[in-house]
């Protein structure tokens, strides 16, 4: 009787073991099978923004500076479509293009690629020791969060003039964007490209303030901290 209720007890014991071992096998792969989506998920969006940003801005960028040019020099618009071409392709490879030497040169030439017959842009402040010890991913999501702010500005606000300025205190860099176009309704609605500068000022530890209080125009304060 002895040997039989151990025998019993061996079996229940083996079988409960077998189930737990089902269990965590399926548990454990519903883990991976989640962690595997949350994986593409995550690589989709960051594919996604940076085609939004490098190829949808960039190409934005061009057609500006061709709509509001008299005469179009063939060669420098093929080189910048090629580099656009070569900053698309390098997408999946999350190639950095910022030079360390000449960021502020970077800096203007892309401020004032929006400039033009209806819209004056000025910059101040944009020297080469606001961006010393800046680290390069860091500048390369400048560049993008610039580049999306006067994509903006271009096509919704209509603006005569916009002001950018530069300053740098102690560890902190800061940007003030201001023009004079619509401004923003009272509650700012994120769209997709601002979604993506809030994301990416995130990324570098920063914050965006929107002034909305003026009748006309918008002011936009961004800063961030130097590692």
């Amino acid at each position: 009787m002895r040997q039989r209720i151990l025998l019993y007890g061996l079996i229940l014991a083996v079988l409960a073991g077998v189930v737990f071992a089902v269990f965590w096998y399926r548990k454990r792969k519903q883990r991976l099978e989640l962690e595997a989506q949350r994986a593409i998920s995550e690589h989709q969006f960051r594919t996604s923004k940076k085609v939004h940003d490098v190829v949808a801005n960039g190409l934005y960028r061009i057609m500006s500076e061709i709509e509001y040019q008299h005469a179009i020099d063939k060669e420098q618009l093929l080189d910048r479509i090629e580099v656009l071409y070569e900053q698309s392709r390098d997408i999946s490879y999350e190639k950095q293009s910022v030079a360390e030497d000449n960021f502020q040169d970077q800096v203007t030439a892309l401020l004032m690629a929006f400039a033009n017959a209806g819209t004056k842009v000025g910059m101040v402040g944009n020297a080469r020791d606001i961006w010393e010890n800046v680290s390069a991913p860091v500048r390369e999501e400048v560049l993008q969060i610039l580049q999306e702010l006067m994509v903006n500005m271009a096509k919704h606000s209509q603006a005569a003039h916009v002001i950018v300025r530069f300053a740098r205190e102690e560890n902190k860099v800061e940007i003030h964007y201001a023009d004079d176009g619509l401004g923003f309704p009272a509650q700012v609605r994120y769209g997709n490209g601002l979604r993506n500068t809030g994301n990416r000022i995130d990324h570098i530890h920063g914050a965006i303030t929107f002034d909305t209080s003026a009748e006309k125009g918008l002011q936009i304060q961004v800063a961030f901290p130097v590692a």
